[in-house]
């Protein structure tokens, strides 16, 4: 799902920089560098001889897309975990289920 997700994103992009009359490039990429993301820029078949066009893809896919959906799934769990927890603790008040808790636990 990440690809085809990752593809309409980048399809998207590239036809709105078309509009202004550019093209997405890969950013320079040095052979040594520490402090920065440096993915190799190959396609998932291992061929570095591929066109530009899908070599540009998989580097932002690698580089920005993938990071990017992986800080907003632990974001989201995150931010509704407490709140999941404290919905269930708000259950103690239905009669039902208010014999399984104690009174510290609310």
């Amino acid at each position: 799902m990440s690809d085809s997700a990752c593809h309409r994103v980048f399809a998207s992009a590239q036809s709105l920089v078309a509009c202004v009359g550019y093209e997405l490039q890969i950013p320079r990429v040095t052979a040594r560098q520490k402090h920065t993301a440096n993915s190799v820029c190959v396609t998932e078949a291992g061929d570095e001889a591929a066109p530009e066009s899908s070599r540009t893809e998989t580097y932002f896919r690698v580089s920005n897309f993938n990071p990017f959906v992986d800080f907003l799934v632990t974001e989201l769990t995150d931010r509704f975990t407490c709140h999941r927890n404290n919905a269930f603790l708000l259950q103690a008040f239905v009669s039902y289920f208010c014999c399984n808790y104690d009174v510290t636990d609310l």
